[in-house]
């Protein structure tokens, strides 16, 4: 078994032709026709072994983009804008009955 160094590999990933596996895949998956190896136009007949290694040869050419969570720890400033010029006191007693709201000065 030869094992490739990195030029081999990028050489094997430019002869997998990623559009054609994508496109292969996408019209199976969508009864869609498309030109097919032989020439005529149809829907190509993926076995499950034919499947597979499309998928396989895709994962050799193709990121793995795996989902990633991401937590982030956002504060939230809400400023209250009156049409009514109001007192420090009026502002007070309308709006700081809520212990979330924060007086900016």
């Amino acid at each position: 078994m030869k094992i490739l160094n990195n030029r081999d590999r990028s050489k094997l990933r430019d002869k997998i032709m990623g559009a054609k596996l994508i496109e292969s895949l996408q019209a199976f998956a969508l009864s869609k026709e498309i030109k097919l190896s032989s020439g005529k136009r149809g829907v190509p007949k993926l076995t499950p072994t034919r499947l597979r290694a499309n998928l396989a040869l895709l994962n050799k050419i193709l990121p793995d983009l795996k989902s990633q969570e991401i937590i982030a720890d956002v504060t939230q400033t809400k400023k209250v804008i009156s049409s009514l010029p109001m007192t420090e006191e009026e502002w007070d007693e309308k709006y700081s009955k809520d212990n979330n709201v924060v007086k900016i000065k």
